[in-house]
């Protein structure tokens, strides 16, 4: 809504809106108000303020369950679009090891997922889900892969890496298994390699990062679901010049809900 106004007006209320936020007479109660009536009413330029952190950790944690149902929204882009771009902005505006995230993904991790897997293959029942389908399958790759930098600085324990992976996988996968990659070309109906590359590109870089648990959660995976994998790993990191073989057909997955 705020799109109708000056940027410098815009700039200056977000500004106004900062400090007024700040100001110790503003309880965690009444920051945690504001949240979740901005998020409720869609505005979300304020929400991002009431949850900024430090002192907005406590709105956030206590709104995430109104921007739950926003992004549930899978039948009105108005709804869940600008909520995904709102989580993506507040996660990209910390640095890890930071609790926001491991907040946020606690809270909406399994919806930003969803997402991912809903625009990657077209599920989506959205009648205009491919005109904005690109950036928010990019949208939600940003708000995953913060969350798995921030399990990176913040997990010793490879089994929690791996648990977090393992859920991960079966949906980039199964982007790949719709979209094909560059040289497996996918017979699907609104098919676009670049999506199963973009999936594969992130997978060969957990590979190379957290070698352990990446060898941990594929083993953990479904037949089909690991041989679709290590095809992916091999094409992404040949630069798909071999001449490709059909690759292995998925089974069909479920979603878990994120826990810190």
């Amino acid at each position: 809504y705020m799109d109708t106004y000056p940027e410098a007006t815009v700039q200056v209320a977000k500004l106004l809106m900062t400090e007024c936020l700040n100001d110790e007479a503003v309880s965690d109660m009444a920051r945690s108000t504001l949240a979740r009536e901005m998020a409720a009413e869609g505005k979300w330029e304020p929400w991002i303020l009431a949850c900024a952190p430090p002192a907005g950790v406590t709105a956030l944690s206590q709104s995430l369950s109104v921007v739950k149902v926003a992004l549930s929204d899978l039948y009105s882009s108005r709804a869940h679009l600008p909520a995904l771009s709102a989580v993506r902005r507040v996660i990209s505006e910390v640095v890890p090891p930071n609790d926001v995230v491991a907040i946020m993904m606690g809270g909406v991790g399994a919806q930003v997922l969803g997402l991912l897997q809903s625009y990657g293959t077209l599920s989506i029942p959205d009648i205009d889900a491919v005109d904005h389908r690109l950036t928010s399958f990019a949208d939600c790759m940003k708000v995953i892969m913060a969350a798995y930098q921030n399990l990176v600085a913040t997990s010793t324990d490879d089994s929690q890496m791996a648990a977090f992976l393992s859920v991960v996988f079966e949906v980039w996968t199964a982007v790949i298994q719709f979209n094909g990659l560059p040289n497996q070309r996918s017979p699907n109906t609104g098919a676009d390699p670049t999506f199963g590359r973009l999936s594969a590109q992130a997978i060969v870089h957990v590979a190379r990062s957290s070698p352990v648990a990446f060898k941990t959660s594929v083993a953990g995976l479904s037949d089909h679901g690991r041989a679709l994998l290590e095809f992916s790993v091999r094409a992404e990191m040949s630069g798909y010049a071999a001449a490709p073989t059909q690759a292995p057909v998925k089974k069909k997955l479920s979603l878990k809900g994120f826990k810190k």
